[in-house]
């Protein structure tokens, strides 16, 4: 099984979940069949299983994100108070920004 960092739709407690949806699902199937239950009836059982397997994969996307984007903080907290800020550093960030502006202003103009 192959999971990305990049995809958080297809990590493996997703995958999981997937899995047992669709493990339910067939399981619904079968007791409808054994039991003979009406179509109605069916239909509500699967809809009531489908809105907390949405329910539940949203709220695993959420997770996912809200925590790569709280590492990416974590991260970029600590790059700037680790950071030595000494003037020449600074007018060297400022250069660079300025000219990657101009050059946006300058292709743009085109």
């Amino acid at each position: 099984m192959e999971t990305t960092i990049d995809n958080p739709i297809k990590r493996v407690d997703s995958e999981a979940l997937d899995n047992a949806y669709k493990v339910i699902l067939e399981s619904l199937k079968e007791v409808a069949r054994k039991n003979e239950l009406s179509d109605e009836e069916i239909n509500y059982l699967s809809d009531l299983i489908r809105e907390s397997y949405l329910r539940r994969k949203s709220t695993l996307f959420v997770r996912s994100y809200s925590d790569e984007l709280s590492n990416y903080l974590k991260h970029a907290f600590r790059f700037a108070l680790n950071q030595e800020s000494d003037e020449s550093q600074i007018s060297d960030y400022t250069k660079l920004f300025y000219y990657k502006s101009k050059k946006h202003s300058i292709a743009s103009d085109k």
